[in-house]
C-alpha cells in the first residue's frame, strides 16, 4: 500500500504545478458544462462565466497566499524587469512585484480559491445572467468542489500530508455518491420531466448542504491560515443567503408563455369568391 501511495506521489510530483492546475480546470469546466443541463439554457452559454470565475479566483488565490506569506516578500527589492543578470547566469521573477505573479511555485490558497468561486459564480449567474438559483446551484457547488478535492489531494501529495489528502479523498467520495443518486433518478423518472427536474433540484441543494458543512467542520478544526479562517467565515454567510435564495426561487412559480398564431378562415372549396372593385 506504501508503494502505491509513493508511486502516485512521485507522478503528481513528475508533473508540476502549472499542468495539474490546467488539468484541473478543464475538469472543472467539463463539470460545470455537462451539469448545466438543469439550467435548461444552451450549455455553450457557460463558457464565460466559467473562464470569468476561474480567472478571478487565481488572482484572488495568488493574493490571499501573498497575504498569509509576507516573509517571502519581505526584504525584496523593487526591479522594473522581471530578470537578474549575474557571472552563474540570469534569474527570473525573484524580485518584486514580479515574484507575486511567479504562480508555478504553487503559491495558492485553495481555500480561498473555494470561496471566491461560489460567490463570483453566484453573483454572476444570478444577477447578470439573471438565471434562478435553483437552477445553477448545483452547477457552480459541483464543478467548484470537485476542483477544491483533487487540488487538496495534488497538494497533500505534494507536501506528503496525508490528512490534506484524505479531506481531499471525503470531498470526491460524496461527489460520487452524487453521481449514483443522480444515476437511479435518471431512471425513476425517466418519462416525468417535471419531478425529475424538482428532484434534482433537491439533491444538488443537498450536495450543497453536505459538501459545505464537511468543509467547514473540517477546515476550521484544523490549523489553517488565518486569511483562509476568515474566508470560511464569508463562506459561512455565503452559505445562509444562498439558501434562502434557493427557498426562495424554489416557492416560486414557473411561468409559461403560450404564443397561439390565428389564421385567417379560408374559402370553402367550389364556393363563389367576391373581390370588390376599388372605386
Amino acid at each position: 500500500m506504501n508503494q502505491v501511495l509513493q508511486t502516485i506521489q512521485d507522478f503528481v510530483a513528475s508533473v508540476g504545478f502549472i499542468p495539474t492546475l490546467i488539468m484541473l480546470a478543464l475538469l472543472g469546466l467539463y463539470i460545470f458544462w455537462a451539469e448545466s443541463h438543469t439550467t435548461r439554457k444552451d450549455r455553450n452559454s457557460v463558457f464565460d462565466i466559467f473562464l470569468f470565475v476561474f480567472f478571478i479566483t487565481i488572482i484572488w488565490g495568488r493574493f490571499s497566499y501573498v497575504l498569509s506569506n509576507p516573509a517571502e516578500y519581505e526584504g525584496l527589492i523593487w526591479s522594473i524587469v522581471p530578470y537578474e543578470k549575474y557571472v552563474d547566469g540570469t534569474y527570473y521573477f525573484r524580485l518584486l512585484p514580479w515574484k507575486f505573479f511567479k504562480i508555478w511555485d504553487g503559491g495558492f490558497l485553495f481555500i480561498s480559491m473555494y470561496v471566491s468561486f461560489n460567490i463570483i459564480a453566484f453573483t454572476l449567474s444570478t444577477f447578470l445572467k439573471k438565471w434562478r438559483w435553483r437552477e445553477s446551484i448545483g452547477v457552480v457547488t459541483i464543478s467548484a468542489s470537485v476542483m477544491l478535492g483533487f487540488a487538496l489531494i495534488a497538494t497533500g501529495m505534494f507536501s506528503s500530508n496525508w490528512n490534506i489528502v484524505k479531506q481531499g479523498g471525503m470531498v470526491i467520495l460524496i461527489y460520487l455518491l452524487y453521481l449514483l443518486i443522480h444515476y437511479i433518478l435518471k431512471l425513476m423518472y425517466k418519462n416525468v420531466q417535471d419531478t425529475y427536474e424538482r428532484a434534482i433540484f433537491i439533491v444538488h441543494f443537498s450536495y450543497f448542504v453536505i459538501v459545505n458543512t464537511f468543509l467547514l467542520l473540517s477546515f476550521l478544526l484544523s490549523d489553517i491560515t488565518l486569511v483562509d479562517r476568515y474566508n470560511l467565515y464569508v463562506l459561512v454567510a455565503y452559505c445562509i443567503l444562498s439558501s434562502l435564495v434557493f427557498i426562495y426561487d424554489m416557492q416560486r412559480k414557473n411561468i409559461v408563455l403560450d404564443t397561439v398564431f390565428r389564421t385567417p378562415k379560408l374559402p370553402k372549396v367550389g364556393s363563389v369568391v367576391r373581390i370588390k372593385k376599388e372605386k
